[in-house]
């Protein structure tokens, strides 16, 4: 269809008022997604949506040489490629069974020795306004995993925070962001090491909010971190609105 292939016209001029209030509100999407994969992770969308839901217009391809399954979304415009003999797809969640109509577009993976509740990467894609064309718009690295920390870090009444959230790295890779950090509910034993890589990407209708979150308990992230990072590495985003 050529009309949804035209690429985006410029945004529309709107008044300082309006350009705060969509700045404001897109900031707290993004944190918020990046909050709820790395809290709630394969959890939630395994629980709700079961597994190995099928998506339309998503292939995955095995490279037996590098022993690599590498998943691609022809809607989204993403890719990513996971260890063939030791992680699997879990879900595709599109708020039904495979239809692609849905605003928020989420995978999940997971070790196949693991419980996916434990050890997962999630990958949740979300529209975001044309004014945020890249990674930039929300600050630097280290001002958007500062907020998201702080959004991680829930006080209680008269008893001081709960949970608390702690910023290991942030950095810029690649027109993405790179964070890792930890959330803490030091009274429940709770102890987790999250790593994400976030950016933005246009697939030729929307702008979207991409982000990837490997997450498992704190005393296992030495054993699985250069799984992580290699999986993550291999995150392929659409190309940004404008250059």
């Amino acid at each position: 269809n050529d009309k949804n292939n035209k690429a985006m016209p410029p945004p529309p001029s709107r008044t300082p008022q309006a350009q705060s209030f969509l700045r404001k509100y897109d900031k707290f999407t993004a944190v918020m997604v990046v909050m709820a994969c790395g809290m709630y992770g394969a959890e939630y969308y395994v629980s709700n949506y079961g597994k190995n839901t099928k998506l339309e217009n998503a292939d995955e391809n095995t490279n037996n040489t590098k022993n690599t399954t590498t998943y691609t979304d022809e809607v989204l415009k993403f890719s990513l490629s996971y260890p063939t003999d030791s992680w699997q797809l879990l879900v595709g969640e599109t708020g039904g069974s495979g239809d692609r109509s849905g605003s928020r577009q989420v995978i999940a993976f997971a070790p196949k020795n693991a419980n996916p509740k434990d050890v997962n990467i999630s990958l949740v894609a979300t529209p975001v306004g044309a004014d945020y064309p890249k990674m930039g718009s929300f600050g630097s690295p280290d001002e958007f995993a500062y907020g998201v920390a702080a959004g991680m870090t829930k006080p209680k009444p008269k008893e001081g925070p709960k949970q608390f959230s702690y910023v290991l790295d942030a950095k810029s890779v690649d027109a993405k962001y790179t964070l890792e950090y930890t959330v803490e509910r030091p009274t429940e034993d709770f102890y987790q090491h999250l790593y994400s890589v976030v950016g933005i990407g246009y697939n030729g209708r929307l702008n979207r909010f991409f982000t990837l979150t490997c997450v498992c308990p704190e005393d296992r992230y030495e054993s699985v971190k250069d799984t992580f990072k290699q999986i993550a590495g291999t995150f392929e985003t659409p190309p940004t609105l404008y250059p």
